[in-house]
């Protein structure tokens, strides 16, 4: 019997353009950086800290300018802000901030026997394929 994910798979977009120096936005022209993040909105961590956060996986940054840049600049930009996204895989925000846009991707069957956690880091590998563009083909 096949049964459907309790997970609830979501998608947010975070600003860290706080996180930019500002010599640097004035150089290359940047108006907003972030990263894509997605989570599940029904998963509870705790990091030493009464108040449950969620646990955001890192999926694709982004960059805004705020005129036309040379491809170089963007590509820069764009290498930089994809090394801190791989130094910091997973981010922890507390879940009093509202994130509403649910992910609606296809979601990877669980296996006979397979844990909870085993199940969990599966859709979230799943997710972070999917989002990257490597959708599976059916």
């Amino acid at each position: 019997m096949k049964t459907e994910p309790s997970e609830d798979w979501r998608i947010v977009k975070v600003d860290e353009t706080r996180y930019c120096s500002e010599a640097l936005a004035r150089e290359k022209k940047i108006k907003e950086i972030g990263v894509y993040y997605f989570y599940d909105a029904s998963r509870r961590v705790h990091c030493c800290e009464l108040t449950p956060s969620y646990e955001l996986w890192a999926t694709e940054p982004y960059a805004v300018f705020t005129e036309d840049v040379p491809d170089e600049w963007r590509e820069d930009v764009d290498s930089d802000l994809r090394q801190s996204m791989n130094d910091h895989d997973v981010v922890y925000v507390h879940r009093v901030t509202g994130f509403e846009q649910g992910y609606r991707g296809a979601l990877p069957d669980r296996e006979d026997g397979q844990d909870d956690e085993a199940y969990y880091m599966a859709c979230v590998e799943a997710i972070r394929e999917d989002l990257a563009g490597n959708s599976p083909c059916f």
